[in-house]
Parts: structure tokens; C-alpha cells; sequence
């Protein structure tokens, strides 16, 4: 990867309401100079407050970002699409060839739309989910420069 040249990365997640903005937000934060990111979601649910109170423990500020659709981006390209979700994945749109597509799986911090969670979300919940997702985008301008 030529200096100077950050890889430009979608995270599609769900409803854009959490791990997608997180990965966003991450990647903005701490790998600004290898990764120009963005989020959207196939459908949106609004961003999830408890998402929002995570990542302001490591003093990152998601509380002003909006869900947004796969659809409004419109005709963008991206040299990497990360689908987050099984939804994201059934139904990441196609992309131009030499698009890179990676799947993360990543469990809904309140057990996810077709799981009766047996107790409701917790924020501990969303910090294993942050530092996850932090340590997979710290990870990631290495594994697409290997697989690239």
C-alpha cells in the first residue's frame, strides 16, 4: 500500500445502529492514516444508545452520527466492504470487481431481532463488542495488504 494512501472502507452492518458505527468510528480514530471509513446499514434503527456510551469511554463521540442505508451512498466504491450481521451479509449489494468483501461476525449485544434475549442488553455487553471490533480494525490495513 503506496504512503499516504488510505483504503477506502464500508462497514454495512444490520440497522447501522451499532457495530457498524462502531467499526466507523474506530477506524476513524485509530487507523485514520491506512483506512478512509464509512458505515451504513440495510436497513437503519437509529444509533443504539448503549453503542454510544461505550465508545465514549475510550473517548470517542458517536452520540451526533446518523443510521443510514446502503442506498444512500449512492454509486461510491470501496476497496473493502466489511458486512457485519447476517442481514449485511445476505444482502451486501455487488461491488465493482477488485472490491475486497469480509464478514465479521459479530453477536447483537441484546441477542439480535430473531433471539428472545433472556436479559436485556447490558453495557458490558457493548464493551466486549467495542474491543472486539477495535482489535479486528487495528488488524485490518495488515490482512488487506497480505490479501491484496
Amino acid at each position: 500500500m503506496p504512503e499516504n494512501t488510505a483504503l477506502k472502507v464500508l462497514f454495512l452492518g444490520d440497522g447501522n445502529s451499532c457495530c457498524s458505527q462502531m467499526a466507523e468510528a474506530l477506524a476513524r480514530a485509530r487507523r485514520a492514516d491506512q483506512l478512509e471509513a464509512c458505515s451504513a446499514g440495510v436497513d437503519v434503527c437509529g444509533v443504539d444508545v448503549l453503542a454510544v456510551a461505550a465508545m465514549a469511554e475510550v473517548g470517542i463521540d458517536i452520540s451526533g452520527c446518523r443510521a443510514k442505508t446502503i442506498r444512500e451512498l449512492g454509486d461510491m466504491s470501496f476497496d473493502c466492504v466489511v458486512t457485519i450481521g447476517d442481514r449485511a451479509r445476505q444482502h451486501c449489494p455487488a461491488f465493482a470487481n477488485g472490491t475486497t468483501v469480509i464478514h465479521w461476525d459479530m453477536p447483537s449485544p441484546g441477542g439480535g431481532p430473531t433471539v428472545e434475549a433472556t436479559t436485556p442488553p447490558d453495557l458490558e455487553a457493548y464493551r466486549r463488542l467495542r474491543d472486539r471490533i477495535a482489535t479486528l480494525v487495528d488488524a485490518m490495513p495488515q490482512s488487506l495488504q497480505e490479501h491484496g
